[in-house]
Protein backbone atom coordinates (compact mmCIF):
# COMPACT_ATOMS: atom_id res chain seq x y z
CA UNK A 1 0.00 0.00 0.00
CA UNK A 2 1.31 3.42 -0.96
CA UNK A 3 2.04 5.88 1.87
CA UNK A 4 -0.92 8.18 2.50
CA UNK A 5 0.78 10.90 4.53
CA UNK A 6 4.24 12.22 5.39
CA UNK A 7 4.59 10.01 8.46
CA UNK A 8 3.88 6.88 6.43
CA UNK A 9 6.19 8.07 3.64
CA UNK A 10 9.09 8.66 6.03
CA UNK A 11 8.48 5.27 7.65
CA UNK A 12 8.52 3.66 4.19
CA UNK A 13 11.81 5.38 3.31
CA UNK A 14 13.37 4.41 6.65
CA UNK A 15 12.29 0.80 6.13
CA UNK A 16 14.40 0.72 2.96
CA UNK A 17 17.57 1.29 4.98
CA UNK A 18 18.79 -2.00 6.51
CA UNK A 19 20.72 -0.15 9.23
CA UNK A 20 17.47 1.24 10.63
CA UNK A 21 16.10 -2.21 11.40
CA UNK A 22 18.68 -2.63 14.19
CA UNK A 23 17.92 0.70 15.84
CA UNK A 24 16.32 0.87 19.24
CA UNK A 25 12.57 1.51 18.65
CA UNK A 26 12.67 4.75 20.65
CA UNK A 27 15.56 6.07 18.58
CA UNK A 28 13.79 5.13 15.35
CA UNK A 29 10.62 6.85 16.54
CA UNK A 30 12.53 10.05 17.30
CA UNK A 31 14.43 9.85 14.01
CA UNK A 32 11.16 9.42 12.13
CA UNK A 33 9.55 12.34 13.96
CA UNK A 34 12.54 14.55 13.13
CA UNK A 35 12.44 13.56 9.47
CA UNK A 36 8.67 14.16 9.27
CA UNK A 37 9.13 17.67 10.71
CA UNK A 38 11.94 18.39 8.26
CA UNK A 39 10.00 17.01 5.29
CA UNK A 40 6.89 18.97 6.26
CA UNK A 41 8.98 22.17 6.32
CA UNK A 42 10.41 21.35 2.88
CA UNK A 43 6.94 20.68 1.43
CA UNK A 44 5.61 23.92 2.92
CA UNK A 45 8.55 25.90 1.51
CA UNK A 46 8.04 24.36 -1.94
CA UNK A 47 4.32 25.17 -1.85
CA UNK A 48 5.02 28.78 -0.87
CA UNK A 49 7.56 29.07 -3.66
CA UNK A 50 5.01 27.72 -6.15
CA UNK A 51 2.19 29.95 -4.92
CA UNK A 52 1.46 32.89 -7.24
CA UNK A 53 2.92 35.98 -5.60
CA UNK A 54 -0.36 37.87 -5.82
CA UNK A 55 -2.07 35.14 -3.75
CA UNK A 56 0.45 35.13 -0.88
CA UNK A 57 -1.37 37.77 1.23
CA UNK A 58 -4.61 35.77 0.96
CA UNK A 59 -2.75 32.59 1.81
CA UNK A 60 -1.10 34.17 4.85
CA UNK A 61 -4.48 35.32 6.19
CA UNK A 62 -5.94 31.86 5.61
CA UNK A 63 -2.95 30.18 7.26
CA UNK A 64 -3.58 32.22 10.42
CA UNK A 65 -7.29 31.55 10.75
CA UNK A 66 -8.34 28.83 8.30
CA UNK A 67 -8.81 25.14 8.77
CA UNK A 68 -6.46 22.55 7.32
CA UNK A 69 -9.10 21.65 4.75
CA UNK A 70 -9.45 25.31 3.68
CA UNK A 71 -5.68 25.73 3.38
CA UNK A 72 -5.36 22.54 1.32
CA UNK A 73 -8.22 23.60 -0.97
CA UNK A 74 -6.65 27.04 -1.45
CA UNK A 75 -3.30 25.50 -2.37
CA UNK A 76 -4.89 22.99 -4.73
CA UNK A 77 -6.83 25.78 -6.43
CA UNK A 78 -3.92 28.21 -6.79
CA UNK A 79 -1.03 25.82 -7.45
CA UNK A 80 -2.05 23.94 -10.61
CA UNK A 81 0.91 21.55 -10.42
CA UNK A 82 0.68 20.93 -6.67
CA UNK A 83 1.06 17.16 -7.01
CA UNK A 84 4.27 17.57 -8.99
CA UNK A 85 5.62 20.12 -6.49
CA UNK A 86 5.02 17.78 -3.55
CA UNK A 87 6.27 14.72 -5.47
CA UNK A 88 9.54 16.51 -6.28
CA UNK A 89 10.13 17.21 -2.58
CA UNK A 90 9.37 13.59 -1.65
CA UNK A 91 11.68 12.20 -4.33
CA UNK A 92 14.46 14.59 -3.30
CA UNK A 93 14.07 13.48 0.33
CA UNK A 94 14.30 9.80 -0.67
CA UNK A 95 17.36 10.41 -2.84
CA UNK A 96 19.08 12.43 -0.12
CA UNK A 97 18.31 9.82 2.52
CA UNK A 98 18.97 6.63 0.55
CA UNK A 99 21.39 8.00 -2.03
CA UNK A 100 19.24 6.78 -4.95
Amino acid sequence: MAPQNLDQYVSWVLDQNPEIKDLDPEIRQQLQADYVDSLENEVNAALLAAMPKDRLPDFERLAESGTTAQIEAFCEHHIPNIKEVVAAVLVRFKINYLGH
